[in-house]
């Protein structure tokens, strides 16, 4: 992923994190911030979707090797190297023989980090403001729909990038055997 899809990811997720991190600071006294601050309040709201992404991703780890290994069920593809390596195997040959397919399965991975972190932040929500806000009840009523349409939203997208990934991975596997083949004949015609 390029520097700057990893920069507006966390900058997104850092963002949504003032739906709890707000209430959170305002209950223990935060003061006023002065423009001059700016910078270094995106700063923080930039290690704050760092931090949240991170918590993201091992929280829904276990969960997106299940759903990998249905969509490589559903498609006959078994996956003969450790799931982690592939995915950089993928990576690698994508950016070498199909850059545009690079930066599509980039954008896709970037909506997936996205719809994982709003998971995390919908449960802080919650649990924060359930607990800061005398509006727990509301919070709860809002905020459960809320978690299960952010749960739903990033396993659909997981399904979705990971099955493009797999036919990409398999269009270009396929392309590179008949180029190799394409180069075989022509080495039988020159000795011919």
């Amino acid at each position: 992923m390029a520097l700057p899809g990893l920069l507006i990811e966390y900058l997104i997720n850092g963002a949504l994190a003032l739906i709890w991190l707000y209430p959170l600071l305002k209950r223990f006294g935060l003061p006023e911030i002065n423009s001059s601050y700016l910078p270094v309040l995106a700063l923080g709201i930039y290690v704050v979707g760092m931090v949240v992404d991170y918590i993201a991703w091992s929280v829904t780890r276990p969960l997106k090797y299940k759903i990998r290994r249905q969509i490589e069920d559903r498609y006959g593809i078994e996956m003969q190297i450790s799931p982690r390596r592939s995915a950089n195997l993928r990576q690698a040959k994508f950016a070498i023989y199909a850059p545009e397919l690079s930066k599509d399965a980039a954008m896709r991975s970037s909506r997936d980090r996205i719809a994982r972190g709003a998971i995390i932040n919908t449960i802080l929500a919650i649990i924060i403001n359930s607990i800061i806000t005398p509006y727990m009840l509301l919070t709860i009523i809002l905020g459960i729909p809320a978690l299960v349409i952010s749960i739903i939203m990033w396993m659909s997208f997981e399904k979705a990038s990971y099955s493009y990934e797999l036919i990409a991975m398999q269009a270009i596997t396929e392309k590179i055997e008949q180029e190799k083949y394409k180069a075989g004949e022509s080495k039988i015609q020159s000795i011919k």
